[in-house]
């Protein structure tokens, strides 16, 4: 395991390996720290999260987050939504866009 991998693994918590994707909107977060450190940890998320054409719920999420990946604009990917606990949802970074990157993509 890469030290990369290492850092993600202790800072952004265990996958979900049974997960459905979903889809999440981010109603609301906490500040992040400025300067933006790597990770933040104890992120808070208020996300609206969708499973295929199933109903919308709400999710509360406390998590640890890259720092050049923390939302800035509203709409992401939620990743892994556990199947036996809707509420358990994990973000994925991989998949976030950069304020740069979503500026390149515009």
């Amino acid at each position: 395991m890469g030290l990369r991998s290492l850092v993600q693994r202790v800072m952004l918590g265990k996958q979900i390996q049974d997960g459905r994707e979903g889809l999440a909107t981010v109603v609301t977060r906490s500040q992040p720290p400025v300067p933006t450190p790597t990770y933040i940890g104890g992120a808070r998320l208020n996300l609206i999260v969708q499973v295929g054409k199933g109903t919308p719920f709400k999710v509360s999420l406390t998590c640890s987050a890259p720092g050049d990946k923390y939302p800035r604009a509203r709409p992401g990917r939620a990743g892994a939504v556990a199947r036996d606990d809707p509420q358990r949802v994990q973000v994925d970074w991989e998949k976030m866009l950069t304020p740069e990157e979503q500026f390149e993509r515009m």
